[in-house]
């Protein structure tokens, strides 16, 4: 079945109203208000115009309003469980930058005064659903947006993200038939961003992105019929496709550097390669580039293709330097250059196989002056995985004494955020070590192998019992016996119009009565609904210390159980990986504790939220407050009486109001 047949839902899609009033310009002492022009622009159109490409991985670009509320931000999550919101046009720059400093007080202060400026700070950078987080130092550049209340910034991190690989093919030449690189169904590009646009062409979104980008190598470039985008900003003209002229003439160039020919590759390493395969499970290997590209080689057999229960990475993650994958490789090769990235699903331990992903960034420059330029990886079965990391741990110079099949020892895998890669116990696989042990893993926070990172989710929503929704009955007022008489009349109107089958007198269908229920009886059983509303919740995550474990760590817990004993531990980083080995001695059977990855709701007194009320953060105030004009007497004619209506009145008006609020509460509206 062609790729082209599926298409995806489109998610739900927030817009931002442009509108200004349109006054009579003539020169009239009129006070004539013609309307309100004004239209809806969808947020995915306003940062299509940043170019993600340009700024790079782990970079992003934002804006606020004149308030400090976020228009967009990666961070920004609008939805819960496919529903909007209440607050999520209020999102304050503050909840979705975690920072520690005021640093990051004082770059909103200058974004929501329009200034124009750059600083650095130090973020805390939540993943995979707050079960990750990353730490790094960001350079912060911002300015005003021209004619409108919004400030743009955009946000590098150290020290690479100022530098970025510069690697071009000029396609107009057509020195060779680009075409050829883009041969066959191994590579993807990335699906969101626009390499080129053609409104004219009215089945361009029935095709997928990699069909767009053929189609374009084959009509548009041969044909020259089509410009490149420029920096204007008038409004494009679509008479011809628009493309983005250093996106495609980069991916063309990626595509040349990581074409492989297989016919070319002689029959020796082709066996050598099936031999490397088997041996560890690998079912893919892959790259991806900074031009969106991913490049794969799919060496599961022909049968497990359609019967696996695992997608493979090119199914699920294709839009490269947006994937986790890429970014967590290019954040760890700050601590480790040459260093692969393994992880495995959350819930590897309720599946019978499991992939696990290992990545490595590559770069390029001399000392400082680096950029990512590709991620390369593979996956492979995590059950092969597993056998060998066992087979190399019994194996030694001499005879081992100790091995980790044993009964008196335990070993681990354990990633740089703490998550179980192998364990002697599946089930363990993919979790967080500290459910299994937290004791053991805060003594390996006290040895220096971890680091504990606060963090808050201001965007959280909680769940709590509805309370309006019980046995209990309310306090019955008058209201409340005028409403059970108006639905006693009803029901008894109902009573009789079923009595004496009115229906009938001007239908001439007929009812029949079923044989059998078609409803169940529940009883008097209610279920329990639930209320959500808006929180802030905090959560505890770690993060590996960037050190030389030259030399294995040893620790111990002294006196953890009631005969005395010490458990001991060793820790020792494996080379070339994001992964420690853990080994436990289990001779001392110590109690242990443990503790879940869950964010709690913080809970706040009513002083604490009076505080927070009282923070009072910096807004823009408007610069000029006009209440008079000189010549507003000679229109007193043509304005309205709003200034004249009596005290009397408005209490009336606020009278009426008052009854109609009491009314809606006590029948809950």
């Amino acid at each position: 079945i062609p790729r082209s047949r599926y298409k995806k839902q489109q998610p739900l899609q927030l817009m931002t109203t442009v509108a200004t009033p349109v006054f009579d310009r003539r020169n009239t002492k009129s006070t004539n208000l013609l309307g309100v022009a004004g239209t809806d622009v969808p947020i995915r159109e306003i940062t299509k115009l940043t170019r993600a490409y340009k700024i790079g991985v782990n970079a992003y670009s934002f804006a606020i309003t004149n308030n400090g509320h976020v228009l967009y931000h990666p961070e920004l999550r609008p939805l819960f469980q496919d529903l909007l919101k209440p607050g999520y046009r209020n999102v304050d720059l503050t909840e979705v930058e975690l920072v520690d400093s005021d640093t990051g007080l004082y770059i909103r202060k200058n974004m929501v005064d329009r200034r124009i400026g750059w600083g650095k700070m130090p973020v805390k950078v939540p993943i995979d659903g707050f079960k990750r987080i990353v730490t790094r130092n960001n350079s912060y550049y911002y300015g005003p947006v021209d004619d409108t209340p919004f400030s743009l910034a955009v946000a590098l991190p150290e020290p690479y993200g100022h530098y970025r690989v510069i690697g071009q093919i000029e396609v107009k030449r057509r020195e060779e038939d680009w075409l050829e690189y883009f041969r066959g169904q191994n590579w993807r590009v990335h699906p969101d961003w626009v390499y080129c646009e053609n409104l004219q062409n009215k089945d361009d979104g029935y095709n997928t992105a990699e069909e767009k980008i053929q189609i374009f190598l084959t009509d548009s470039l041969a044909s020259q019929n089509f410009r490149w985008r420029t920096s204007s900003t008038r409004p494009p003209i679509f008479d011809k496709p628009i493309c983005e002229k250093d996106l495609i003439q980069s991916l063309v160039f990626d595509a040349k550097a990581t074409a492989v020919d297989n016919e070319e590759c002689k029959q020796d390493k082709k066996d050598e390669e099936k031999k490397v395969v088997q041996m560890f499970g690998i079912t893919v290997t892959f790259v991806a580039t900074r031009s969106g590209l991913l490049r794969f080689i799919d060496h599961r057999p022909h049968a497990d293709r359609y019967n696996s229960t695992e997608k493979p990475i090119f199914e699920t993650y294709t839009k490269a330097t947006e994937e986790e994958f890429y970014k967590r490789a290019v954040d760890f090769h700050n601590i480790n250059s040459s260093a692969f990235v393994f992880s495995v699903p959350f819930d590897a331990a309720n599946k019978k196989s499991s992939l696990v992903t290992g990545s490595h960034a590559i770069f390029l420059g001399k000392g400082k002056k680096k950029a990512p330029a590709a991620v390369v990886g593979v996956q492979f079965h995590h059950s092969k995985f597993a056998e060998r990391f066992f087979e190399t741990t019994s194996k030694c110079m001499d005879k081992c004494r100790y091995k980790c099949k044993d009964e008196e020892l335990d070993c681990f895998l354990l990633d740089n955020n703490g998550f179980i890669i192998v364990s002697e116990k599946h089930e363990h696989t993919g979790k967080f070590f500290g459910e299994i042990d937290y004791t053991l893993f805060d003594s390996m926070i006290e040895t220096g192998i971890y680091k504990k990172v606060h963090a808050f989710d201001y965007q959280a929503v909680c769940l709590e019992l509805d309370p309006t929704y019980g046995f209990s009955p309310y306090l019955l007022t008058p209201l409340h016996q005028m409403r059970n008489l108006l639905n006693w009349i009803w029901s008894k109107l109902a009573f009789l119009y079923i009595q004496f089958s009115l229906y009938e007198w001007w239908s001439k269908d007929w009812v029949l009565a079923a044989n059998e229920i078609d409803y169940e009886n529940i009883g008097n059983e209610r279920p329990n609904k639930t209320v959500p509303h808006p929180c802030a919740k905090e959560i505890d995550l770690f993060e590996m210390l960037p050190r030389d474990f030259g030399e294995p760590v040893k620790g111990r817990l002294s006196m953890c159980h009631s005969s005395g004993c010490d458990k001991q531990f060793i820790v020792q980083q494996v080379p070339y990986t994001n992964l420690v080995m853990l080994v436990v001695y289990t001779t001392c059977p110590c109690e242990t504790t443990s503790i879940k990855l869950e964010p709690k709701e913080v809970k706040q007194n009513e002083t604490q939220r009076c505080q927070r009320m009282k923070q009072n953060i910096y807004r823009r105030r408007p610069t000029v407050c006009l209440n008079y004009h000189p010549e507003e007497t000679d229109m007193n004619n043509e304005c309205g009486s709003c200034s004249v209506i009596k005290a009397f009145s408005i209490s009336k008006l606020l009278l009426v109001t008052a009854f109609f609020h009491y009314i809606l509460l006590q029948f809950h509206i």
